[in-house]
């Protein structure tokens, strides 16, 4: 799963990395200009919030497993 979002993370970065860029040479007002450099900031800063949830909760259930295993402890039931 990791490894999946890592791709993904990469691509969707990548691609607004390129917006950033058309972003940058589009010939419209320094109003406008500065609103979409904003929302392009903001999907990043979207991002990277999204990867680290993601990451942190992998970290939880890789945790949970690893003491289920050490403890020898059952998984919860379902309620």
């Amino acid at each position: 799963m990791i490894d999946q979002l890592q791709h993904v993370h990469a691509e969707t970065r990548a691609l607004l990395d390129t917006l950033q860029r058309r972003v940058d040479r589009l010939d419209v007002g320094p109003e406008w200009n500065s609103s979409l450099r904003r929302l392009v900031r903001e999907l990043g800063d979207q991002l990277e919030h999204a990867v680290n949830q993601a990451h942190e909760r992998a970290d939880q259930a890789k945790r949970r497993d690893e003491t289920m295993v050490r403890f020898k402890v059952r998984p919860p039931r379902l309620r």
